[in-house]
Parts: C-alpha cells; structure tokens; sequence
C-alpha cells in the first residue's frame, strides 16, 4: 500500500483539537478512547475547505475524476485508544491522512496483511471493504487523523 504526502496548514489541527473538546465517544463507530467529529458539513471553516480541495486534488490524480466523498470525519484517539476491526459498507475506496501524530511508535494501522507507522502528513487509500483496526495508542498528547470514504460516481 503506497503513502503519499499532503501539506497540513498549521492552522489544521488547532481547530480539531478545538472541534474535538467538545465532542464525545460515539458508541456506535469503531473508534474506543476516542471522538470524531464530521468534517462533511463543516464549511465554515476555511482550513477544512482547503484541506479537502486539497486532499480531493491528490486523490483525483491518482484515481481520476469520477468520485465524491461519501464521507469524511476527524478522529482523535487518546492515551490508551484503539479502533476495533471494522469495514466501512458506503465506501468504494476509504482513505486516513494523518494530521497531529505526538507518538508514531504506538497506535499503528493495520489492514489486511499490512501494518502501517502512521506519520503527520502521510495519507493513503485502501478498498472500503478491507477489514482494518488501529492498535492500542500509547502517546501522552491526543493523536488526531482525517478519515474518510469514496464513492464512484461513473
């Protein structure tokens, strides 16, 4: 699975960690020692919008043209967090970037056969249906990541 690289604006995780003290563990997603927060209906914040033209730029590189977000969300995962194995059922293709990565020795992703170190800036897609988790993370300041899901539109 390859990694790419995307320019996070230092104002980006100021506003999720701001977006996320309010939030709370929702019981019904994967994520354990965590929130989320949905970044789908934010417009009003400018550094998201860039963040998604951004991101929705580099993915049409890679992909071409016939896809929309399906969805797409901010998670922060505290000392101690994990997400659960899980699929995700509206995708086509599921994509992480990660964005505030304090401990990158803990936490690590992994789907299918692949075990991945995440770093601040990378991201990479996979297919929707592949089963993934995230392992137990150990660091002392929350790790924050943008997730999201594709869906053809041809």
């Amino acid at each position: 699975m390859e990694s790419h690289e995307i320019n996070i604006q230092p104002e980006l995780p100021v506003l999720l960690k701001w977006l996320h003290r309010v939030a709370i563990e929702p019981p019904d997603q994967s994520i354990r020692g965590g929130t989320q927060v949905n970044l789908r209906e934010i417009g009003k914040y400018k550094v998201i919008r860039a963040f998604r033209r951004e991101m929705a730029k580099a993915i049409t590189e890679r992909i071409g043209p016939d896809w929309r977000f399906e969805g797409i969300w901010s998670n922060s995962l505290n000392s101690g967090g994990f997400h659960v194995k899980h699929v995700h059922p509206k995708g086509w293709l599921s994509g992480v970037c990660y964005i505030d990565i304090p401990d990158d020795t803990s936490g690590l992703f992994r789907v299918g056969d692949k075990t991945i170190r995440p770093q601040g800036g990378k991201w990479f897609l996979f297919p929707s249906n592949l089963s993934h988790e995230v392992t137990i993370y150990r660091g002392l300041a929350p790790r924050l990541s943008i997730a999201f899901d594709i869906a053809r539109t041809a």
